[in-house]
């Protein structure tokens, strides 16, 4: 944190964090449907490979495939934790006054509550859990077949 900001800008620039990591975990649900996607094609198209061995080196080609473009995708590569703590450190070191500080974390507190739940995470990246358990459920199926 910058010593010469006003309490204002401060808090400002702790409320953009906030906002940004909000968006950050957005962005990140919304990538993974997108990419799931054309894992989900992806793995179609490993099933049209004739030989089964071959198949199993396009499916393994085609997962680092997914992860890799999924990783450029993402401009801040830690954690969510990483980014929340970070952001709370940020906060408690802060010279705002205690009453902001707690509001600050308690916007931060709101944000991982609900955008990172089980029931959050499953309405927004639906697509991306139903092609990922397509793409090893089929490939666990072409084995035995």
């Amino acid at each position: 944190m910058n010593p010469y900001l006003s309490e204002f800008d401060i808090n400002k620039n702790i409320e953009e964090q906030i906002l940004d990591y909000k968006r950050h975990i957005r962005y990140y649900q919304k990538s993974l449907n997108d990419e799931g996607i054309w894992l989900f094609l992806a793995t179609l198209g490993c099933w049209g490979v004739p030989d089964s061995q071959m198949q199993k080196v396009a499916f393994i080609i085609t997962i680092v495939i997914f992860f890799y473009r999924f990783y450029l995708q993402i401009e801040d590569k830690r954690t969510f934790k990483q980014i929340a703590n970070d952001i709370e450190d940020d906060v408690k070191s802060s010279t705002l006054l205690e009453d902001i500080k707690k509001a600050r974390l308690y916007d931060l507190s709101k944000i991982k509550s609900k955008e990172l739940s089980l029931i959050n995470t499953i309405k927004t990246m639906s697509i991306f859990i139903v092609c990922f358990f397509f793409a090893f459920i089929s490939m666990g199926i072409s084995k035995s077949i």
